[in-house]
């Protein structure tokens, strides 16, 4: 995790409160330091639940979250097949916009996306790039994500 501070030095808030926390952080320059956890609770395998696992992003997140030496079980919300992988269970994508996994959750990755020419309309686009990600983010939520990361296109070519 990568944070701005806002005091500088050995005392900042963000130092102490992170040492607190079972981590230390790391100077990387420009104001900005990276927290790294050292607390045992970090090192079991944490469950992850992916949407958008067969794009660019998506598909190298799959590989780098089976791949960790502490890769835990992978659900991947998807409309089309994966390959096979032990820890990997492809959940289809939700006709609406509900989801239940069927287990609990620590980590929520969201790489979905869509163009505005592959959607057709304006309105279809909100659904996935908009609507879908916050109903998929509330399931996680709800199945006990304590974490979530959203891969946007903010600042993309709007007539896509």
């Amino acid at each position: 995790m990568i944070r701005r501070t806002l005091h500088s030095g050995p005392s900042s808030t963000g130092t102490l409160s992170a040492a607190r926390r079972g981590s230390r952080t790391k100077d990387i320059g420009g104001g900005y330091t990276r927290r790294m956890d050292t607390a045992k609770h970090t090192q079991h395998p944490r469950t992850a639940l992916v949407a958008g696992p067969t794009g660019l992003v998506g598909g190298a997140l799959i590989r780098q979250l089976l791949a960790a030496p502490t890769a835990g079980p992978v659900l991947a919300v998807s409309r089309r097949p994966l390959s096979d992988h032990p820890l990997l269970t492809v959940l289809p994508m939700p006709d609406g916009i509900t989801l239940q996994p069927p287990v609990a959750v620590d980590d929520f990755y969201c790489a979905l996306g869509t163009t505005l020419k592959r959607a057709g309309s304006r309105q279809a686009f909100r659904a996935v790039d908009v609507d879908l990600v916050i109903a998929l983010a509330k399931a996680a939520r709800a199945a006990g994500a304590q974490r979530a990361v959203v891969v946007s296109a903010i600042g993309a070519n709007p007539r896509s």
